[in-house]
């Protein structure tokens, strides 16, 4: 084989070479875009569940607090029941009190008009 011949076949197979290493480089390369797309999307979710983790903690703590302001807000009620009860047997015995000092009235105004 002539060495024009050999020149010619070894830049075919360098052509060839490049070729396959320029398919490659550009397979690396939208390979490096997608992981970096990937990665970007990946750290914007990284930081929802950041900003969700401090709402759900601040949740928490409303929702501690709310049940703080009911759990007095019950105690409060319950209070209020009782006292409300009390008064309602004060208002009891002051309505048969009421009672028992008209009908002593009724007898005192009956025993004075006899005696009249």
């Amino acid at each position: 084989m002539s060495s024009a011949t050999r020149r010619a076949e070894a830049s075919g197979v360098e052509a060839q070479r490049a070729q396959t290493l320029e398919a490659e480089r550009d397979e690396l390369r939208e390979t490096a875009e997608r992981l970096r797309r990937e990665a970007e999307a990946a750290g914007a979710a990284g930081r929802r569940g950041e900003e969700q983790e401090q709402r759900a903690a601040e949740l928490k703590a409303e929702n501690h607090r709310l049940e703080r302001k009911l759990g007095a807000a019950q105690r409060r009620v319950e209070e209020l029941a009782a006292d409300h009860a009390t008064l309602e047997q004060e208002n009891k015995k002051m309505e048969k009190n009421i009672e028992t000092l008209k009908a002593t009235a009724r007898k005192v105004r009956n025993s004075l008009e006899k005696k009249v």
